[in-house]
Order: C-alpha cells, then structure tokens, then sequence
C-alpha cells in the first residue's frame, strides 16, 4: 500500500516541493493583503462611511421633516375659517337734523338722536386655506419652526346687531319748533338702520385686531405642536403675519 501512495504522490521530492510551493503562494497572498489594507489607509474615511450613514438612516426610526411639515399644512388647511376672536361691545350712533324757514333766517331748532346698544357681536378668523406649505419654514441649524399666515379678518358675514329693546336705548332732543312724529322718527329709524355700520366700522378697530392677532398666534402654536410631539423635539414657533389684506 505505502508503495502505491509513493507512485501516486511521485515520492518524497514530490511532497517537498509541494509544501514550499504552497509557502510561496501563502507569502505572496499575505504581502498583497497587507500592501492593499495601506492603499486603503490612504483612502479618505467619508468614502466609506457614507453608504454605511446611508443604511443607518433608512434603519432609523425618526420620521421625515417634510413628511411632517406637508401634514400639519394640510391639517390646518382643513379649517378654511379659523376663527380665532369673538367680541361684544357697545357702539354709540348720533343724527342731527337741522331746519330753519324764511331763507335760513329762522331757524326751527336742532333734532338730535343719540341711539346707544351694547353687547353686539363680531367674530375675527384667519383664512387657513391661503396657507401653503411655503408658509412653513423649518430652521434645522437654530431648531426653529416659523410659519406666516394672513391678518385676522372681521367676519362681515356674522356681524350680530343687538336687537333686544332692553340693551337698546334711544334719546331724542327736539328742535323747539320741531314734531317729534317727522324729525324725531326720521332720526331714529335712520339710526337704527345705521347700527350694523357702526358695529362693523368699531369691529375695525385696531385695539380688536390686535388682540385677534394674540390669539391666532396661540391658536397656531397650538396647532403646530404636533410637529414637536411627532420629531421628539421642543421646538420654539414663530408666528408671523402677512402684510397682505
């Protein structure tokens, strides 16, 4: 048998010259091996890194700014009316009438109505649907949400006049030559149809507006404090409106 496997293997020679060929080829492996960890030593970091940073961020579990952003936009698109003020207040209404005969000589004497209501109603409201997902602006490097939406508006479509005869009071000063059937009904009827003007006119007001404006300004912080609870972080809001009517 020991004779077969020296015919198979060609002998010892054989066997020596196998085991230093094998040396050499293992040798040069190692050296190649070892020259091609120096190239790459000399390859900047950054080339390899970033397919690793790649992965990494499709692993991790943090949810897109954009993702977010186009969410909160269209969450508060879906209140075309924000309405972010009501108001009561009185307003005052005053008419004078003046008369006078023979040229302007004689004078008949002044009507005057004073009509005074109180607790009429005004509601302020923020048109959400003219917002945009440019109207939101997120700072990464201060850590800052800003969003810009339009001025608080008077709502002339729900414009509440006090009609109650209790809330209502009405003086009427006549002329000395003066009927109150013809002055003194004309002025009232004309002031009572003038109400709803005069509570529009005083809902404009910038003491209102400014105060409509507080309130949005809460109101979207408010709504917009889904982004900080969906990206893990206390970001301050900035709140600032257009100059636009």
């Amino acid at each position: 048998m020991s004779e077969e496997i020296k015919s198979a293997t060609g002998g010892p020679g054989c066997v020596v010259t196998f085991i230093k060929a094998s040396a050499v080829v293992i040798s040069v492996a190692l050296l190649g091996a070892f020259l091609l960890l120096n190239r790459l030593a000399e390859v900047p970091r950054e080339i390899f890194s970033e397919p690793f940073r790649h992965i990494a961020n499709l692993i991790k579990p943090e949810v897109s700014v954009s993702t977010v952003m186009n969410a909160a936009v269209n969450s508060l698109k879906k209140t075309p009316k924000l309405v972010v003020l009501t108001a009561a207040f009185g307003v005052e209404t005053k008419k004078i009438s003046t008369k006078s005969v023979f040229w302007g000589y004689v004078s008949l004497g002044d009507t005057i109505v004073t009509l005074r209501a109180i607790d009429n109603k005004v509601q302020y409201y923020i048109p959400l649907d003219k917002i945009s997902r440019e109207s939101l602006i997120y700072d990464e490097i201060n850590g800052r949400l800003s969003i810009k939406i339009p001025q608080p508006r008077l709502d002339e479509n729900l414009i509440e006049v006090q009609t109650d005869p209790a809330k209502i009071e009405i003086m009427t000063s006549l002329g000395w030559a003066r009927f109150d059937k013809f002055s003194g009904k004309k002025l009232r009827d004309e002031s009572a149809r003038e109400l709803r003007n005069a509570v529009i006119e005083q809902g404009r007001d910038e003491y209102f507006l400014v105060k409509a404006r507080k309130e949005a300004e809460k109101m979207i912080k408010r709504s917009l404090s889904e982004i900080s609870e969906a990206m893990k972080k206390d970001l301050p809001i900035d709140v600032t409106f257009s100059q636009e009517d």
